[in-house]
């Protein structure tokens, strides 16, 4: 297993939480933790069928800026 973290900007919900452990998991992340006081995301995946460029892409599809 790999953790993969994100600093995004525009997180500012528990909604917008949802969104992106939503869309992470969709693409097969084992755990998602989302921190809105950090601005930063955690995902834990396995990095042979999962690469970090592909959680990036899906959290930018939502509209949320990676830093």
């Amino acid at each position: 297993m790999t953790k993969t973290v994100f600093y995004v900007e525009g997180m500012s919900c528990k909604s917008c939480a949802a969104k992106i452990e939503q869309a992470c998991n969709e693409v097969g992340a084992i755990k998602v933790q989302v921190d809105l006081v950090q601005k930063q995301v955690e995902i834990e995946h396995d990095p042979n069928s999962l690469e970090a460029g592909l959680l990036k892409e899906q959290v930018e599809k939502l509209g949320y800026k990676i830093v």
